[in-house]
């Protein structure tokens, strides 16, 4: 198996567990296919939740595994792979107290979002993890709400985050589904995460 692909399932455990209440019962099978209609290589990401989280991980109107789904799309393109995710059906389990969703911003560990954000928008276009200049800055724009701002520098970034992939199966752009996943995060931890992709500075003119 490529060694992205182990990354990348790193990267979908993590944006799982960021918003689920049980992880000690997520589970993730990743199995190696052959692709209908493409010659690139199939991957295939069979993967289970309690049964008390399985709404959460479904989304209104399915809404997060289509977000989950496309990332992971993404991220197959990103190395040549055609990736595929299924929620499969839920582990059955005792249900307990729901997550506790008052704490304070200030408790809420922003660097680790903040970094988090990062890895994934590297993995996603398959950039170094030194040398892009990509940043993400927090921004405190309520009593529960903090922005995260996306500067990917060049204007190849800003596409990349906001451009729909042309593709008849996901409509929706990165940063959407990115969007969808932090609100989810964030809900878990007691405040609203919200993205903004910045628009590049203009490059000077080295006219006289």
């Amino acid at each position: 198996m490529h060694e992205a692909t182990k990354h990348h399932e790193k990267l979908l455990r993590k944006l799982v567990l960021s918003f689920i209440d049980y992880p000690e019962e997520l589970r993730i099978k990743t199995v190696e296919i052959k692709s209908v209609g493409t010659t690139r290589p199939g991957v295939f990401f069979a993967m289970q939740v309690h049964q008390a989280d399985f709404g959460k991980t479904l989304g209104k109107q399915a809404s997060h595994i289509k977000a989950l789904q496309y990332l992971m799309y993404e991220l197959g393109e990103s190395i040549g792979h055609d990736y595929r995710l299924k929620l499969e059906e839920s582990i059955k389990g005792e249900r307990m107290a729901p997550w506790a969703r008052n704490k304070p911003v200030s408790n809420v560990d922003v660097p680790s979002a903040c970094a988090f954000l990062k890895s994934i928008v590297l993995a996603l276009f398959a950039w170094p993890e030194t040398g892009t200049g990509l940043t993400v800055i927090p921004r405190y724009t309520g009593p529960s709400e903090i922005t995260l701002d996306i500067d990917p520098v060049t204007l190849e970034g800003y596409e990349n985050l906001t451009v729909a992939y042309d593709d008849d199966e996901f409509d929706q752009t990165s940063i959407a589904a990115l969007g969808t996943l932090f609100r989810a995060y964030g809900q878990k931890e007691g405040v609203r995460f919200r993205l903004q992709v910045l628009e590049p500075k203009p490059v000077p003119s080295s006219g006289k």
